[in-house]
């Protein structure tokens, strides 16, 4: 088979990989047959890429419904930043879920609930009863409080802590959290070796971020960068090597209800079902859908609001931060109706590309530096001996059009062969 070596983009063909258990032992040439196997794949003309990592995913409810959908697409690894309905128990049944060989699933890294000022986002833009305290969402109240919940967080099986710095993201505008919590929050994490991934939805919170040293960003909507008075603080951003989640599906997905052809697709009709696609599409919906674009056109100066004015832009920013050596991770905040799970990080992939990226540097993304957002780049990201073989087998090229990476023709998690989704 032909194997993507994503961190150089480049192909390695006619070669044959050894599995055994959950792990990559060898990679030899195919003509070298001096092994027996219990389950032979052939690769013959396909291509071979790491398992894709959606780096800000909220996994709808019923879990095992969401999750099904992410493997199907390839998506063998996601991060949950906290989110309304995710608490120590739905955490502890993720995690269990991750771990099933039998009913498809992707692996799953968490972070600790958000943390957040009270009457903040995300509270206030997303209102329901489901955001408790000290469960769910966590009120920064004071310093002590700040350390003590650290410190009990730093028990658990977190990956890290969640911090929302943003004012927004619409009016009525609240205070950002103060820069000194900010700072609090990222020192006590660090002590117990717990990055921080913090939201931010303009350049003033990425300025805020980068002050207090954290680790990881988890969004680039919104920022509007000026290379010219911020170039010292990309500077300082790329020396810390802080990772950069892109979540361009926010945007996207607030034009869908005026776009229902892009919902009138093979790929997503066979997974989530047609009668239950074509629901989601109401006229609340297309009302919100046109004031969006209201707003592009008067507040952000767009002329011609549409996917590409709105996008291109900001992949142009993305491409300058790339090319300085700033670790851009592939990520999609799925949890709305129209951040559909695994399918959208392909839609993701594909906004990167229409805005102008090769495909070598988007799959890398996807892969390589997803993994090393989470840590996990010694086990995850490439296909390489000693690592996971979380692997998705495809029928096209994915290095000459990024759309290929829908051409599936095998998922690949922890070494076992994963079944896909068929409603048709």
């Amino acid at each position: 088979m032909n194997i993507i070596d994503v961190k150089t983009g480049t192909i390695n063909s006619k070669r044959d990989i050894i599995v055994n258990g959950n792990t990559i032992t060898s990679i030899i040439e195919h003509n070298n047959r001096n092994y027996k196997a219990e389950t032979i794949i052939d690769g013959s003309k396909k291509y071979l890429i790491p398992g894709l990592i959606d780096t800000h995913a909220h996994p709808f409810l019923p879990l095992q419904s969401s999750l099904a959908q992410f493997t199907h697409f390839g998506v063998t690894s996601i991060l949950v930043p906290g989110g309304s309905s995710f608490n120590s128990d739905t955490f502890s049944d993720l995690r269990k879920r991750s771990m099933d060989n039998i009913n498809a699933s992707p692996r799953v890294k968490h972070t600790s609930p958000i943390f957040t000022m009270r009457g903040a986002h995300p509270v206030k833009t997303y209102t329901n009863n489901k955001w408790i305290d000290g469960e769910t969402i966590i009120y920064i109240k004071d310093s002590l409080q700040i350390k003590s919940v650290i410190k009990e967080l730093s028990k658990t099986e977190i990956i890290g802590i969640k911090v929302i710095i943003e004012d927004g993201p619409a009016p009525p505008y609240v205070d950002r959290i103060p820069q000194h919590y900010l700072n609090l929050i990222v020192e006590e994490s660090r002590a117990y070796g717990l990055p921080v991934f913090a939201h931010v939805s303009d350049i003033e919170e990425v300025y805020m971020a980068e002050k207090a040293d954290v680790q990881n960003i988890m969004h680039f909507v919104g920022v509007d960068i000026d290379w010219k008075d911020d170039i010292d603080l990309i500077n300082k951003i790329i020396k810390k090597d802080i990772s950069w989640a892109t979540t361009l599906m926010i945007d996207k997905s607030f034009l869908y209800p005026l776009h229902p052809e892009w919902l009138n697709v093979t790929d997503i009709v066979k997974v989530y079902g047609k009668d239950s696609l074509n629901s989601l599409i109401t006229p609340e919906q297309i009302k919100f859908s046109k004031e969006f674009l209201n707003i592009l056109k008067i507040d952000y100066n767009i002329e011609n609001p549409n996917l590409e004015n709105l996008i291109i832009p900001q992949v142009e920013d993305l491409m300058i931060l790339y090319e300085k050596g700033c670790n851009i991770t592939i990520g999609t905040d799925n949890g709305n109706d129209f951040i559909l799970s695994g399918y959208s990080v392909h839609e993701e992939m594909q906004l990167m590309e229409l805005g102008g990226f090769k495909p070598k540097d988007i799959l890398k993304m996807a892969t390589h530096n997803g993994a090393k957002m989470l840590n996990e780049i010694d086990k995850l990201g490439t296909i390489e001996e000693g690592k996971f073989a979380d692997l998705i087998l495809l029928n096209k090229n994915p290095l000459e059009s990024i759309k290929h990476t829908l051409t599936i023709d095998k998922v690949i998690k922890n070494g076992v062969v994963q079944k896909r989704i068929d409603n048709k």
